[in-house]
Parts: structure tokens; C-alpha cells; sequence
């Protein structure tokens, strides 16, 4: 189950590998933003619409929000019930 979106109708292997070639992936996505942010950059002072980012962060496959949590249900119930940690203040 994802969290906050709470889909998951893949196995917990199939996530795992699909985590893998997001994690692998990533730096390419990074590069690819940076040199679109350079073009985009030109792109504004021509009156021209820019290009739109690759989101980095890995994404519900149905629903396209972010993953903050996966796991299996029991997993999920056990993340949910771990109190905040609140920041140093």
C-alpha cells in the first residue's frame, strides 16, 4: 500500500523493482531537469512557454501523487502508529 494515496495492486517484488529503476534512474531525470531549467531560463526572456519538469520523486502509478510510505498493510498500520518526531527547536 502507498501512502498517502493508499493504492498498491502490485506485489511487494514487482514494487521493489520498479523502486530500483526509479532509484537507478533518478540521476538521469536530475541532469535532464538541470539542462531544461538552462533552456527554460532562454526560453522565458523569448516570451516562449517553458518546458515542464520530470518529477524526481517516485509516484503512485494510478494516481500520480508522490509515495511519502510503501509497504504491506500491516507494514502501513505500523508506519501510521510511529509518532512524529518533531524538529529541534
Amino acid at each position: 500500500m502507498y501512502i498517502p494515496c493508499r493504492h498498491m495492486h502490485i506485489c511487494t517484488k514487482c514494487y521493489a523493482d520498479r523502486r530500483t529503476a526509479w532509484q537507478q534512474s533518478l540521476p538521469r531525470i536530475r541532469a535532464a531537469n538541470a539542462r531544461r531549467a538552462e533552456e527554460n531560463k532562454e526560453r522565458i526572456k523569448e516570451a516562449r512557454e517553458p518546458l515542464p519538469m520530470r518529477p524526481e520523486e517516485y509516484l503512485c502509478e494510478q494516481c500520480k501523487t508522490e509515495v511519502v510510505f510503501a509497504g504491506s498493510v500491516d507494514e502501513v498500520a505500523r508506519w501510521a502508529a510511529t509518532p512524529f518526531v518533531g524538529q529541534p527547536g
